[in-house]
């Protein structure tokens, strides 16, 4: 059976959730072909991610003054 939420007790996914290190969580989540069909098919979206805060952070501006420029407001 795959890893699923639906198949434990919420309290007890809570509690080694917390325990648990963002690897192991990343690594026991990716063993699911579901999860790992859904993470790679957000890779491009991350990639721009990626690259928009690099270049906010290549220019020395502060989000606030990137929505500024924008004629946007910063996301709370």
């Amino acid at each position: 059976m795959a890893w699923s939420i639906e198949c434990y007790n919420t309290d007890v996914v809570v509690k080694v959730l917390k325990l648990m290190k963002h690897e192991q969580l990343k690594l026991k989540a990716l063993s699911d072909p579901d999860v790992k069909a859904e993470y790679d098919a957000l890779k491009p979206e991350f990639a721009l991610l990626r690259e928009r805060l690099s270049a906010r952070e290549k220019t020395g501006l502060s989000q606030e003054e990137i929505t500024v420029r924008m004629g946007t407001i910063t996301p709370t």
